[in-house]
């Protein structure tokens, strides 16, 4: 045994002690630049809503942006700023900003900002706590097209799976119908529909995992279909089949 290397437990209870303060100061770094961020963005649009000038903000923003680049460096320009001024825009409760920043990074907030349905918004908020997505993974599901809307009294989650279907999917869809059903369903509605869109499904393997008794769905698309207009019309029709599937169900219930 080499005499210079330090005892197992003693090593082990140093490096946690490291790793411990390394992410306590990485959350303490990421939760100051998000409030200057958030900080910036205000005092910006402030400054921009006070003036009547049709042309003041864009003038005031390229200016401002060629000042602190010079004076701070290339994390100042026009774009970041314009991402500020979003960023308070979207988020104009300091208290929700301070909520917000020690369980997401700029990088998730940055994302979720630029989200215009507020109720798509707060969902992707609390599956990123949650699920504690990294950054890509919050933009492939966003890229995924998964979301949720209100379609014949029930609220539909649709995830857009870009391969064959898998095993893993339904536990994923799975935690979107409880959160739908714990934060969002209203009075009168029936039960949330899980719908997902895989490139091929096997339906034996889909009839084994019993997806009926979660409320999901699973639907095809053709891979080769490049019309938008098309595969919004096969979602439709997928969505109305899942309802009717789920009306024979109720109907089932009651006799």
């Amino acid at each position: 045994m080499n005499k210079s290397m330090p005892h197992s437990a003693l090593l082990s209870a140093i490096q946690t002690l490291i790793e411990e303060s390394r992410q306590q100061l990485a959350v303490t770094v990421n939760s100051t630049i998000t409030t200057l961020y958030w900080r910036v963005g205000k005092t910006i649009n402030q400054e921009v809503l006070n003036n009547t000038r049709a042309d003041y903000g864009k003038q005031t923003v390229a200016s401002l942006s060629k000042y602190l680049t010079v004076t701070y460096g290339k994390g100042w320009g026009e774009k970041q700023l314009r991402h500020c001024m979003r960023f308070a825009e979207t988020f104009p409760e300091e208290e929700i900003v301070y909520a917000l920043r020690r369980q997401l990074s700029w990088t998730h907030l940055r994302l979720i900002m630029f989200i215009e349905d507020p109720l798509k918004r707060e969902f992707y908020v609390e599956m990123c706590k949650l699920e504690k997505w990294s950054s890509r993974q919050l933009q492939e599901r966003i890229n995924s097209m998964l979301f949720y809307h209100r379609r014949l009294k029930c609220l539909v989650a649709i995830d857009l799976k870009l391969g064959a279907f898998e095993a893993g999917f339904k536990g994923q869809m799975e935690l979107y119908l409880r959160y739908l059903e714990k934060y969002e369903n209203v009075e009168g509605e029936n039960q949330p529909i899980g719908l997902i869109l895989c490139a091929g499904k096997n339906k034996e393997h889909i009839e084994l995992l019993q997806l009926d008794k979660s409320n999901i769905r699973v639907a095809e698309y053709i891979t080769e279909l490049t019309d938008k207009a098309l595969l919004q019309k096969k979602m439709h029709q997928a969505i109305q089949l899942a309802r009717d599937s789920l009306n024979i169900l109720h109907n089932k219930d009651r006799e």
